[in-house]
């Protein structure tokens, strides 16, 4: 890690947690105040205020409780749930919405930095954020974040602050950029360094947003503005409590100066590899007509 400015997002990820033996009491669960479902319509986590802290539920896998001034996050695993399974819920679930509840913008992004500056890959999981992600760090750019980015406003711009220093692949992706998979697996996190990734370890200017569109039968970039702006961005933050209306309020207002910025873009392309190189091609062609950072207003 590095010294200098704090690293909100990245130091609660790197938190130890307490891995306990009694989970609460089914029964004993509060009302939900959030609730995330997959495209199936499925809970996969709900929320619940607890005292003056929250409870996390990933039905199945484990339930996490912070309280504070009590300690730190306490993890109640479900039987079967590895620890890799929750090392993973608590840094790329848990620590994020907590970051965000603590007032900090938390995005479903991945983000790599060139020399003009950071660029950003937003979008649901599947569409390809990491996939990009490899395929740039692979190809010269400094890897900054996976799939938990921390944007926030800092004078004239806005900053893409480090996550932590690894990313998650599924099988295909993996091959394709020549990085080896111990086993027959779902998704796993490969850290930086194993894979020979060039990692940015401090704040770097954004440069542009990629929000990644479905499968499309050829590369496209346009430009998003206004309410489409902002219901990108609102879309794809972690948001830990929906009835905190001040806190809800001041992310709203955050969200949208960003959005008021020119930086965010839909892009669509195929769903194949064989075009991966092309659709860098094509973000790096847009990318040489944007202004410089310090020019973005």
């Amino acid at each position: 890690m590095t010294s200098g400015p704090s690293l909100p997002l990245l130091e609660c990820q790197l938190q130890p947690f307490e891995v306990r033996d009694s989970p609460p009491a089914a029964g004993c669960y509060p009302s939900w105040v959030n609730q995330y479902s997959a495209p199936g319509g499925q809970v996969w986590l709900s929320i619940a205020r607890l005292g003056r802290g929250y409870l996390f539920h990933f039905p199945g896998l484990a339930d996490f409780t912070w309280n504070p001034p009590a300690g730190p996050v306490a993890c109640f695993p479900a039987p079967r749930a590895s620890p890799s399974t929750l090392l993973h819920l608590y840094r790329n679930q848990v620590a994020p919405m907590l970051a965000a509840g603590q007032g900090h913008l938390i995005f479903h992004a991945s983000a790599v930095v060139l020399p003009g500056g950071a660029l950003a890959f937003l979008g649901a999981a599947g569409l390809g954020k990491s996939t990009l992600t490899a395929s740039f760090s692979r190809s010269g750019a400094r890897f900054l974040a996976d799939d938990c980015l921390m944007l926030a406003e800092e004078g004239d711009q806005v900053s893409a602050w480090p996550g932590l220093p690894g990313l998650r692949l599924w099988p295909d992706s993996a091959r394709l950029l020549a990085v080896a998979f111990p086993r027959r697996s779902p998704k796993l996190r490969f850290e930086a360094a194993e894979v020979h990734l060039p990692t940015c370890e401090v704040p770097a200017p954004l440069r542009a947003v990629y929000l990644l569109a479905g499968p499309s039968s050829a590369i496209s970039i346009a430009p998003l503005a206004g309410a489409a702006a902002f219901a990108a961005l609102s879309r794809h933050a972690f948001r830990l409590d929906p009835t905190d209306h001040p806190r809800l309020r001041a992310e709203f207002h955050a969200i949208a100066s960003i959005a008021a910025r020119p930086l965010l873009y839909r892009l669509a392309f195929p769903r194949d590899f064989s075009l991966l190189s092309a659709v860098r091609q094509a973000i790096l062609a847009h990318l040489s007509t944007l202004p410089p950072c310090s020019q973005i207003e």
